[in-house]
């Protein structure tokens, strides 16, 4: 059930939306592709994004196996990363440093995750209320899979 509530938010984007929106940027639906978080649906959205008459400069993956999807769709289309095309995951999985470019990523505290999680369950087990949410404080790992966008010609 943790897992399912954890795609929902992600998927939702709740975070993400709202810090475009104090930018001043408007979230095109286009942009937005759903996935299952595998590195084959990661590249089926990415090949969708790509082949849109403006395709993104950047791309945000929900998580890292989706992000290498994304990095093989751009290879396999012929952009490059990251002078043409941005790419960002989400976990900092291990594998994450080994792609071709290292994939930049948002690392969130597993450790800590875990221990929050256990307490949580042994409170409910002890009948106990508990926070329904917890935020806790991720940190973006820049690697060389991200650049400023290019400026582009109309």
């Amino acid at each position: 059930m943790l897992a399912a509530i954890l795609a929902r938010e992600r998927r939702g984007g709740k975070q993400t939306r709202q810090a475009l929106q104090e930018q001043g940027i408007k979230v095109d639906p286009q942009l937005v592709v759903a996935s299952d978080y595998s590195v084959d649906s990661g590249q089926r959205a990415a090949e969708r994004l790509l082949s849109l008459d403006r395709s993104p400069t950047a791309i945000f993956a929900t998580n890292d196996l989706t992000a290498i999807g994304a990095l093989a769709a751009a290879e396999a289309a012929g952009v490059q990363v990251p002078r043409d095309l941005s790419v960002v995951g989400f976990d900092d999985i291990i594998f994450a440093r080994s792609t071709r470019p290292p994939l930049t990523t948002v690392s969130q505290p597993a450790l800590r995750l875990g221990e929050v999680a256990a307490e949580k369950l042994l409170h409910m087990v002890q009948g106990e209320a508990v926070a329904k949410e917890t935020i806790l404080e991720c940190s973006l790992i820049v690697r060389e899979s991200t650049a400023p966008p290019r400026v582009r010609s109309s």
